[in-house]
């Protein structure tokens, strides 16, 4: 805390200083220390939510990750079983058509033709089963199932002789 007094002497004075001027001061010094303190714990508490908005987004990318997988072979699955009984209703129809052949009701290229669409039906089937393993790949990687299998296993502290479980 202060106080000056000023006088102007001379002709030269500026037309918006007085001739005659009195000031008060204050001046408050705070500790730079518990400013540098408070600004490190601001600091820390943006980095603390940084750090939760992340595992939030994590967990729902994951979340969204395994609910997609899911659903990818719940398809995959019905796809498979959709071009299984399509395989055995070509099957029946191209047993239907070689009766009718033997009957002399139909002719060889009828025949060729439902053979050919069994032959088709068969390989979707293949495909099918393919996009059923890729899906259940894609699940088992989704939900870590084989993550724990391929890391080496480290003993228990010393002092707390304890069994992890794992879930299978």
């Amino acid at each position: 805390m202060g106080i000056e007094a000023g006088q102007f002497y001379g002709n030269g004075r500026p037309k918006d200083l007085e001739r005659s001027e009195i000031e008060a001061k204050l001046e408050l010094k705070v500790p730079l220390e518990r400013n540098e303190a408070k600004g490190r714990i601001e600091v820390a508490d943006a980095t603390l939510a940084r750090l939760e908005n992340d595992r939030l987004f994590s967990r729902d990318r994951i979340t969204a990750d395994v609910k997609d997988s899911h659903s990818a072979l719940a398809a995959a699955h019905q796809a498979l079983e959709m071009t299984r009984k399509n395989v055995e209703l070509a099957g029946l129809m191209e047993d239907a058509e070689n009766e009718r052949l033997k009957q002399g009701a139909t002719d060889l290229l009828a025949l060729q033709i439902r053979e050919q669409a069994s032959f088709d039906a068969r390989v979707l089937e293949v495909d099918a089963q393919a996009e059923l393993f890729r899906a259940y790949a894609n699940y088992r990687a989704a939900i870590a199932a084989d993550a724990t299998k391929n890391l080496p296993s480290l003993p228990a502290p010393a002092a707390v002789p304890v069994a992890i479980p794992v879930k299978r």
